[in-house]
């Protein structure tokens, strides 16, 4: 197994082992440290035991002994204990317990020393000092101090970027609290065999890992500050004509309750043979670094295994509104971006090529939009070799739809038709969320006309689907406009709330099946069943 890594601004380090090897070479510390410009904290024991006491140190030199409080709380700020305080911020509930901190003249830090609630998997907090009025706070440049129960902190998660592709490579990303060093074990159960990477310290760590051998199964865990995550595995696609993958958005996870846990079993028992997730936006219920914990954590399991690409949401920009600001949705996940700050791209799986643009700067996607030139470009592109368009399948996806029904958006698709227009007769689906309702359109052409088939190219149309919500709550409802371009709203044909879900994708050479599963229960808390279908055929 021949493995590259590569490493913007850092090394890498590759070496084989037995696969008896239990740790990689890494400096074990027992107190890590947190630091930024202005100060740095540390944890003893370095992993916390729920239901044991831990303590926490501060050291800022610009306090000179004033009086410190640190505010803390669980997984993700949603975890209520007793004596914690609550605050309702943008829809969700956020609990912390205010601890004085003990100044030592002797080495002019600070600390407290706290029990871990045994339901804890990971710690937040911030400082404060004499009133704690604006200016008296101390919160890592905005992203709180965090500290894993369950290691890692965030992840591991996988993608694919510029420099891999669907055969031969993966990102595997994981975020480390504070600032260390990290290592990647990978191996397969044909060589027996560990090759371990090396990652120079930092918090957010990637192995991008661009040589691997095709339809082969890897198995690898990450491993820092003499931590080790459970073992995942992923398998590279096999480079035929066929793929297969999963399609959701809005899984939204703010802490209170929340439908992904039922998709995310749904998908680890019955779904496991998908290749990827497409994910239309809204990973967040906003951007709030509790919250980007918080939904990583639930999808652990699902996003340790399976690639997801992902486009933004509104609610992964800094308002709940529509935001150009893309950095911190950049920040986590590594794809394979065309501009150095926007999140649009174009990648390939199998006979299929996806692009994947960002509907938070509605402007990108109207005639003229740097978006809207750029996907320009690419359909001329593509239009140029009329015998690979036709044997090759095409889907674009974005977060708010430019075909809606549902009654709470429809009055955004408008701003986002420019582009569709681009996409018809070339698209053989296009793809979006933000609606929470699961709705696919009858096939139309660049005016918007039904067509007799999906797909691409004359006399054909493409399909507009809207994924229902995969963890935030269905909505329910259609409104005046746009009824006619409906084949199917909700799961019983008028628009009528259903339950959170996905829609699955099979392609096998020139044959395309949908099959979109809902969970109908009234609780939505047992699995998803089957409630719409379709088959797409390419005429060779």
């Amino acid at each position: 197994m021949n493995i590259l890594a590569f490493f913007v601004g850092g090394f890498s380090l590759i070496a084989s082992v037995g696969f008896s090897a239990i740790m990689p070479t890494v400096s074990r510390l027992d107190m890590p440290r947190i630091e930024n410009a202005l100060s740095s904290t540390s944890i003893s024991p370095a992993m916390p035991i729920p239901g044991k006491s831990i303590r926490i140190k501060y050291q800022n030199d610009s306090l000179l002994g004033l009086p410190v409080k640190i505010h803390l709380g669980f997984n993700g700020w949603n975890l209520k204990t007793p004596g914690s305080s609550q605050i309702q911020e943008g829809g969700d509930a956020s609990y912390f317990i205010q601890y004085p901190l003990v100044y030592e003249a002797k080495d002019q830090t600070y600390y407290v020393d706290v029990e871990v609630p045994a339901e804890a998997r990971a710690l937040h907090y911030v400082f404060c000092w004499s009133s704690c009025q604006r200016g008296q706070w101390d919160n890592n440049d905005s992203r709180d101090f965090g500290w894993p129960i369950k290691f890692p902190y965030i992840g591991p998660f996988l993608t694919w970027n510029q420099t891999t592709a669907a055969t031969t490579g993966v990102v595997v990303s994981f975020e480390d609290p504070f600032s260390s060093a990290a290592t990647l074990e990978i191996w397969t159960t044909k060589d027996k065999k560990r090759q371990i990477l090396a990652d120079w310290p930092r918090r957010i760590h990637r192995f991008v890992l661009s040589d691997l051998t095709p339809d082969t199964k890897y198995f690898y865990r990450v491993l820092s500050q003499g931590f080790a995550s459970k073992a995942y595995s992923f398998k590279t696609h096999d480079g035929s004509r066929n793929v297969s993958f999963v399609g959701m958005s809005d899984t939204q996870n703010s802490g209170e309750w929340n439908g992904f846990p039922v998709i995310q079993a749904d998908l680890m028992e019955q779904h496991r043979d998908i290749d990827f997730i497409l994910f239309a936006g809204d990973f967040l219920w906003n951007l709030k670094p509790g919250l980007w914990w918080t939904m990583f954590d639930s999808a652990r399991d699902i996003l340790g295994s399976k690639v997801i690409m992902p486009v933004p949401g509104n609610h992964d920009t800094p308002t709940d509104n529509s935001n150009s600001d893309v950095s911190g949705f950049r920040t986590y996940f590594d794809l394979p971006y065309v501009h150095p700050r926007m999140a649009h791209m174009e990648y390939a799986v199998g006979p299929a090529t996806f692009y994947g643009l960002d509907s938070e700067n509605a402007a990108e996607l109207e005639i003229g939009g740097e978006q809207y030139k750029w996907l320009e470009g690419k359909i001329k592109e593509r239009n140029s070799n009329r015998q690979l368009l036709s044997k090759k399948w095409t889907f674009g996806y974005w977060h708010i739809p430019p075909i809606n029904s549902g009654r709470r958006h429809q009055g955004q698709q408008f701003r986002f038709r420019p582009a569709a227009k681009l996409l018809a007769r070339v698209a053989d689906l296009h793809f979006s969320g933000h609606e929470h309702m699961y709705q696919r359109s009858v096939p139309l052409d660049f005016e918007f006309l039904q067509q007799p088939d999906y797909g691409a190219g004359t006399g054909r149309g493409t399909g507009y689907v809207i994924f229902p919500s995969a963890g935030a709550w269905p909505e329910a409802g259609l409104g005046n406009g746009s009824r006619s371009f409906l084949a199917f709203a909700g799961n019983d044909g008028k628009g009528n709330a259903s339950g959170n879900g996905f829609t699955r994708i099979d392609i096998k050479d020139n044959e395309l099946h949908l099959r979109t599963y809902q969970t109908l229960s009234p609780l939505y808390k047992s699995g998803t069943e089957l409630v719409d279908e379709i088959w797409i055929r390419k005429p060779y």
